[in-house]
């Protein structure tokens, strides 16, 4: 079996990085973001639910209903807009591109901030792109 150069430079490197070299930090750091997903997902989660919960058990002592013809009407309002109409594609190709990037920037620029400024920011500005082009006859 001939000697393998690629096995021989990961085990120098690994042993020449105990004593402070970067790749072991660029692989920690790595798993630390991963870390950091991972713990945040469940929780992110769990606040979804705890709110929808705790809306439903407001509804149930009030003996209202679950799901009222008021929040049909604000989920699920008549569709006004033509869907098959190309200006409309052009606008909703506008929408993506827009959203894209300035999810790009804000990425760049928010992220050191945290995730909780960073998907407020995300939710508001997407919001506006989709509202200010899609929904805006003007």
């Amino acid at each position: 079996m001939p000697f393998d150069f690629s096995r021989r430079f990961l085990y120098v490197t690994a042993y020449n990085n105990v004593a402070g070299g970067h790749l072991v930090g660029e692989i920690s750091t790595t798993m630390d973001k991963l870390g950091y997903i991972i713990s945040e997902a469940p929780v992110f989660f769990l606040v979804i639910w705890l709110a929808v919960r705790l809306v439903q058990y407001r509804r149930r002592r009030n003996k209202q209903p679950l799901f009222s013809e008021r929040d049909k009407a604000l989920l699920f309002p008549p569709n006004k807009i033509d869907l098959r109409s190309p200006v409309l594609r052009v606008r909703f190709a506008r929408c993506i591109l827009l959203a894209t990037a300035a999810t790009y920037f804000e990425f760049l620029m928010l992220a050191p901030l945290g995730a909780a400024i960073l998907c407020i920011a995300l939710m508001l500005t997407t919001a506006g792109i989709v509202h200010g082009i899609l929904f805006d006859p003007a």
